[in-house]
């Protein structure tokens, strides 16, 4: 994406010419789009109508899903979760594994396609953290640095909402042949463990699926993505969000590329308020871009990485 504005539009409306100009939207509020191959890598949201001079967002409420297969699975998660809130924020990723009460877990495969990664501190996640407990403080629980862990994740009990405020990782490595392996997320003692091969703090994909999320309406990965190596097919990205189908989850919000923690924070701020208020998931990350646009004149850079795939 072109950080000059003038630039992203003229790259945008060509894919909105393209792609959305001669399908028959007329009475249409809501979108509903399942990508193939790179596809899975662009802000539909950010295509650019030159005739109404708005992006899509501000046009139809947009949400993703990964594959039909996913979407038979969304409808047939119907178990009703607790009301709790959970979120996981600021992990301290150079925490060693002597102050971690955890079995090795490390998948071998994973830690050598990070190999020489360096994950830093996600400070402004503490704000991140804040803004969502000042909103639901009866219902909340947060784990922080070295609390952040594996170890507390793999006991969440199908909370309503499960935030996590950390990078997530796709690698493209032929080796590892379950796409399972290929994606995932990172806690608290993940610098260690990629840095001597032994530890906790990489949970990939097969983990995550694993997870208790039966019921979980909402699923937030609000940091970044880290690409290691040349994404194929976009399979990376697409594995997180199959990852927290398969355990479960209705609807997953998560970035396609790294964004800026007080851009960040404002969208993810902005998303909460709206959820409080009321509105569904995708109407409230709508929302939220669309304040961003009309009130920030923000460039898409700044809020269309955030994609929201599922059923709301």
């Amino acid at each position: 994406i072109s950080h000059r504005q003038s630039d992203s539009k003229r790259a945008f409306a060509k894919l909105y010419d393209l792609i959305i100009r001669n399908i028959d939207l007329k009475d249409k509020k809501s979108l509903v789009i399942s990508p193939d191959g790179l596809l899975g890598l662009v802000p539909f949201e950010a295509f650019y109508d030159t005739q109404s001079k708005k992006y899509l967002v501000q046009q139809f409420k947009v949400r993703y899903i990964p594959s039909g297969k996913e979407l038979v699975k969304l409808y047939q998660n119907q178990n009703r979760a607790n009301e709790d809130i959970v979120v996981f924020a600021n992990p301290d990723f150079g925490l060693e594994k002597s102050s971690i009460s955890e079995e090795d877990n490390t998948q071998r495969g994973v830690v050598e396609a990070l190999k020489g990664s360096s994950f830093k501190s996600l400070s402004g996640s503490i704000v991140e953290a804040d803004n969502i407990s000042s909103l639901f403080r009866d219902t909340i629980q947060t784990y922080m640095k070295e609390r952040a862990n594996e170890a507390n994740l793999l006991k969440v009990n199908s909370p309503r909402i499960l935030h996590l405020s950390t990078h997530g990782f796709f690698v493209d490595d032929k080796s590892i042949s379950n796409p399972l392996f290929k994606s995932g997320i990172l806690l608290s003692g993940a610098n260690y463990a990629i840095k001597t091969k032994t530890g906790n703090g990489i949970v990939t994909g097969l983990e995550l699926a694993g997870l208790n999320l039966k019921g979980t309406e909402l699923v937030v990965l609000s940091a970044c993505l880290t690409g290691v190596g040349e994404i194929e097919e976009a399979e990376g990205v697409a594995g997180l969000s199959k990852a927290f189908i398969k355990a479960g989850a209705k609807y997953i919000v998560m970035s396609l590329w790294s964004v800026p923690e007080k851009s960040t924070g404002e969208l993810m701020k902005r998303f909460y308020e709206n959820l409080h208020r009321g509105a569904s998931y995708s109407e409230a990350l709508r929302s939220a871009k669309v304040w961003m646009i009309e009130n920030k004149n923000s460039h898409p850079f700044y809020w269309s990485g955030f994609v929201g795939s599922g059923r709301d």
